[in-house]
């Protein structure tokens, strides 16, 4: 007689265990996420009725704190998922503003065996891989799955046998020490910069461009978070081996390797390295011909890939081998501006190497992302925005362009509600991008919606741990609500890190003022700090400090006063973008009607940061004034 399993529940094909959180599809475990799995049980168990994302997030992630976008992103891969598997019917209906509901029709499973079943398939798919099993010399064959079709005696005996199997190979999989690990049990990667053997420049820009690569191929796969290139960049110059390194980034598992141009062949040498257990993973070296650097790639990303994940699925590999172009002479083109940017030298060179790649391919969407970030931070609006359209058109799901466009709009264009969805579509698309959590922080943070900002900002310093960017802006954070002893905290102990950080130290500079420093020699010694910087990395502006550094010793601050008002009117006269800081000055020394004054002539000039007036402190002094609350409508705030 057979037994009533409540908690078993079928739709269409697929088959779900409600207390088990194990979904199958015909007779086959589906492989997915257990957060997502969990999801999707709670929205059939109220089929039919709305989910609020609260209610889904309170009950799905209700040890942890999470933000919305994580909810998205798990819905995203259900939906996927069925469609992967043909189901032609979007069973998971979005509710505008209110949630999710289940759509489908579903019906109870009055089958014993299913539990049995799902207790061995999930054993072996959580527990061990088919790589470590043939590290240890196991044959598939042994750990093939029990037929699910029709109860029978023998069954039960099947079932045992495999589990035993499954015991033993556990077991043994416990007492293989280190280098052993299931790839499954890998959730975060560094990639570091490989090193370049020999000294000329093309192997440098094959570095790099194989390294950056590589980061955002596997980062396509959203199977494990990928360290950005901004967090390992600095590698070499620490002297640290690359398990310490990697440690300091809070990562399971570190890539290290070197690159070598010999002649017309180009030798890579990897190394795969688990952080935990200081062992190696895995290991492998490359030899191609220089002319094909892109069918060095596609082997190079699709080995690695599966060394930390035993089996890819069909969209992994298309994601995984998706190539951006396919002209290499492009390619080399497009590397070389890369470099220039990920160097932070946002030069004209830079946005001529992208230009020459398109002319060789007029379809390489992401040199056309490249001269969109170019042209993001100057006042080149249109040109930006077009050869973002032009990009999201040849390739419709490119995070890093929806990402860009969250930026333009949010300083360009004043366009907040366009900013948030083209953000959340960026994070969407590539859930560990820490570029794309930082400045939906930014956003929430111009909005005045300092718990979500400090959310989005944490999420992506967790991404990045070593971003001073971020952890400068988070002290900027604390800056924003009042609270100048924290932002001034956490602004000192990013200066400790690097005493070079110019962000950190013209923040510094205006908490000092807010906790009662004199503004204008904070400012003084915060120049004189800039020039010298400035002086002993070669770059000279021709502005001497020793009047400046003479005020500052005797406290002349009605004197510096009178200079930085004359600098500021000469600036503003010259560029009507620079009356923001001119708005700022009369702020500070109290003449109101001056800074309005100043204040619209900058929103007319769309100065480029002037959003951040919402929430700047400086400008508390005339926040109640209606000539203000104007200036912040005309920005849409």
């Amino acid at each position: 007689m057979a037994t009533d399993y409540k908690h078993l529940v079928a739709f269409e094909d697929f088959r779900i265990d409600l207390d088990k959180k194990v979904l199958w599809h015909a007779e086959e475990p589906v492989h997915l996420p257990s957060k997502a799995v969990e999801l999707l049980c709670e929205l059939i168990e109220r089929r039919g009725q709305v989910v609020t994302k609260e209610e889904l997030l309170d009950r799905v992630w209700q040890d942890s704190f999470v933000e919305e976008g994580v909810l998205t992103q798990n819905i995203h891969q259900l939906r996927r998922t069925f469609r992967e598997l043909d189901l032609k019917e979007d069973l998971i209906q979005t509710i505008p503003r209110r949630g999710y509901r289940f759509a489908g029709e579903t019906r109870r499973v009055d089958d014993a065996i299913i539990f049995e079943h799902e207790i061995l398939e999930r054993e072996l798919l959580t527990e061990i891989s088919e790589d470590s099993l043939r590290d240890l010399g196991v044959t598939s064959s042994a750990l093939a799955p029990v037929p699910m079709p029709g109860w029978s005696p023998g069954k039960t005996g099947a079932i045992a046998a495999a589990l035993i199997v499954v015991a033993v190979v556990v077991g043994v999989w416990q007492l293989a020490g280190p280098g052993s690990l299931p790839p499954s049990a890998i959730g975060s990667i560094a990639i570091l910069p490989l090193k370049p053997l020999n000294e000329n420049a093309k192997t440098q820009t094959l570095a790099l461009g194989l390294t950056d690569s590589l980061i955002g191929r596997l980062g396509r796969l959203n199977r494990f978070a990928v360290r950005p290139f901004s967090a390992v960049e600095k590698y070499d110059a620490t002297g640290k081996d690359a398990i310490a390194f990697a440690r300091e980034l809070n990562t399971d598992s570190v890539l290290e390797g070197t690159i070598q141009t010999v002649d017309d062949r180009v030798r890579v040498n990897l190394r795969l390295l688990d952080v935990r257990r200081g062992s190696q993973l895995w290991t492998e070296n490359f030899d191609e011909a220089n002319t094909d650097i892109l069918k060095l790639q596609d082997i190079i990303s699709r080995r690695v890939a599966h060394a930390l994940i035993s089996e890819l699925d069909a969209n992994d590999a298309r994601l995984v081998e998706k190539r951006p172009t396919t002209n290499p002479d492009a390619y080399n083109l497009y590397l070389a501006g890369r470099e220039k940017w990920l160097k932070r030298d946002w030069t004209a060179d830079s946005l001529a190497f992208y230009q020459k790649a398109i002319e060789l391919d007029p379809s390489f969407a992401l040199a056309y992302v490249g001269i969109a970030d170019h042209y993001a931070f100057t006042y080149e609006t249109e040109l930006a925005e077009d050869a973002l359209s032009k990009a999201i058109a040849l390739e419709p799901e490119i995070s890093e362009a929806y990402a860009t466009r969250g930026f333009l709009q949010m300083f360009h264009r004043w366009d907040w509600q366009g900013a948030e969805a083209s953000l959340r579509r960026a994070i969407e698309l590539s859930p560990d991008s820490s570029k794309a959590h930082h400045w939906f922080g930014v956003y929430w943070s111009i909005r005045g919606k300092h718990d979500e900002a400090i959310a989005e900002m944490k999420k992506a310093l967790e991404l990045d741990p070593t971003a001073l960017v971020i952890r400068t802006d988070i002290a900027e954070l604390y800056y924003f609500k009042h609270e100048y002893d924290l932002a001034q905290a956490e602004l000192l102990q990013v200066i400790e890190v690097d005493p070079t950080f110019r962000n950190a130290h013209e923040r510094l500079a205006k908490v000092r003022y807010k906790n009662g420093s004199s503004f204008f020699l904070e400012s003084a010694a915060l120049d004189i700090f800039l020039q010298k910087l400035a002086r002993s990395e070669g770059r000279d502006f021709g502005f001497r400090t020793d009047e400046l550094e003479r005020l500052v010793a005797a406290k002349d601050e009605a004197t510096i006063q009178r200079l930085y008002k004359t600098s500021s009117v000469q600036a503003a006269n010259a560029r009507p973008e620079f009356n923001l800081g001119l708005s700022q000055h009369f702020a500070i020394t109290g003449e109101k009607e001056k800074c309005l004054d100043a204040l619209e002539k900058a929103v007319t000039a769309r100065s480029f940061v002037i959003p951040f007036v919402a929430v700047d402190p400086i400008w508390d002094p005339v926040r109640d004034d209606p000539r203000f609350k104007a200036v912040l409508r005309r920005m849409n705030l």
